[in-house]
């Protein structure tokens, strides 16, 4: 082997390492991990929305975030918390003139 391909061995090596690593972490974090249906606690939930714990608290009351009480603890299906933020998209001015357009063609 050259000293090209080695050092071209050695950093596939470090790659294929680095890889094992993020899909571990991936794993344990629920904020990294691609199932949907894991649940998530009140930290983990405000750190996703991206509001403060006392707002998160505030709209579990008004009942306008899906929720499970496990005892005293609040669970966050992940899927819904994504969806709400999913579901406060702003539309772009091309989005709404391109809604009012297939309207108004819908209405001739």
């Amino acid at each position: 082997m050259t000293n090209q391909e080695e050092v071209l061995e050695s950093i596939k090596t470090m790659l294929l390492g680095m890889e094992l690593l993020l899909k571990q972490i991936a794993g344990n974090n629920p904020m990294l991990s691609t199932n949907s249906s894991s649940f998530l606690t009140v930290q983990e939930a405000s750190d996703l929305l991206c509001i403060a714990k006392p707002t998160l608290y505030a709209k579990v009351s008004k009942r306008e975030v899906p929720h499970f009480k496990r005892g005293k603890k609040l669970l966050f299906k992940k899927s819904d918390l994504v969806n709400i933020i999913e579901g406060s998209k702003r539309k772009t001015y091309q989005e709404i003139r391109e809604e009012s357009e297939q309207r108004r063609a819908k209405l001739k």
